[in-house]
């Protein structure tokens, strides 16, 4: 399943027809606005995959911040708090300047809503980004984690991700940041994990 189709599902299958109600779009111009951004953020999150030290510093984030909420629930209605977290995540995946004018052009040309709206939507869509992903992989992290021996001293099974991220510290684990930039990558494109 895509990152996109992960999103469409999310709030119990309600997350478009939030977005269109919040930012006053019909549901199939927020659904196509999705898509969109899902496009611009994805690359972003392949070089945080593709990186070591960025990667550490990913899982540490998915493991400090309980983005898993903005999956699970509609989005909560203060809009400063969405606007900074989502801006937190944009700021982590190297995003502080945004995208190019020509590149929110091209956006809103595809999904036909404005190019103020979509930056404004653009830190709800990156938060929904990060709880599905944490979603969909955290089976897999927890696997992870648990077979290199994270799951020593009797840490509670919610701490996955913290897990994860202790063990990426180690000096020896290209091998287990190569598996785990792997299984989060299958994620963004659909396909199941794999392991190597």
């Amino acid at each position: 399943m895509s990152l996109y189709r992960r999103l469409s599902a999310a709030q119990n299958g309600q997350a478009f027809l939030t977005l269109a109600r919040r930012f006053r779009l019909s549901e199939e111009q927020a659904a196509e606005a999705v898509r969109h951004l899902v496009g611009l953020i994805v690359p972003d999150l392949r070089r945080q995959l593709a990186d070591p030290q960025l990667l550490i510093a990913f899982v540490s984030d998915l493991a400090a911040n309980a983005y898993e909420r903005y999956y699970y629930d509609p989005l909560p209605p203060g809009q400063s708090e969405i606007r900074e977290k989502g801006r937190a995540v944009l700021r982590l995946l190297g995003r502080d300047a945004g995208y190019p004018l020509g590149t929110w052009r091209q956006v809103s040309e595809g999904c036909g809503a404005e190019t103020a709206v979509l930056m404004q939507m653009l830190p709800h869509v990156a938060l929904l980004c990060l709880g599905a992903l944490k979603v969909a992989s955290e089976g897999e992290v927890r696997s992870v984690a648990g077979m290199h021996g994270g799951a020593r001293g009797g840490r509670p099974e919610a701490d996955a991700f913290a897990m994860l991220a202790d063990l990426l510290h180690e000096a020896d684990l290209p091998r287990r940041r190569r598996e785990v930039a792997g299984l989060m990558s299958e994620v963004l494109t659909g396909r199941g994990p794999q392991r190597g």
